[in-house]
């Protein structure tokens, strides 16, 4: 959940902050904001807390391999000041999603990781039809 969320207000904003979370744990395997004490069952109150409170991290063997492009990318969507995030069609263009940062590294994310990046933040921008 956004940390709006938690004070009972969603923006569009909100769903970017969903993507986040997502591309957070595609990329190392763990959730960004948790109950690290508790892992195999966490306490909401701590996990709410850890959203509002702690301070995102990239740090760990996950991240060793993770571009400053693709850390960066995360931390927008993760930003906790609602307005200050991207919209999804902002997210959309962000450099590290673009096929031409990808070309050409020695150390690359594998295409599908970025496809369903893209599919997650796409369905977010997409209207539902009602």
């Amino acid at each position: 959940m956004a940390p709006e969320v938690l004070n009972s207000e969603t923006y569009p904003s909100s769903d970017v902050w969903s993507a986040g979370v997502m591309c957070y744990q595609l990329l190392c395997g763990y959730l960004p904001f948790d109950d690290v004490q508790n892992k195999k069952s966490p306490s909401l109150s701590v996990v709410w807390k850890s959203i509002l409170t702690e301070d995102l991290s990239f740090k760990g063997s996950a991240w060793k391999n993770v571009s400053h492009e693709a850390k960066d990318f995360v931390a927008s969507l993760l930003n906790r000041d609602h307005a200050a995030r991207p919209s999804a069609k902002q997210a959309l263009s962000h450099s590290w999603l673009q096929n031409s940062f990808h070309q050409g590294k020695s150390i690359t994310l594998d295409d599908t990781v970025v496809q369903r990046i893209q599919v997650c933040i796409l369905l977010i921008y997409s209207p539902m039809p009602v």
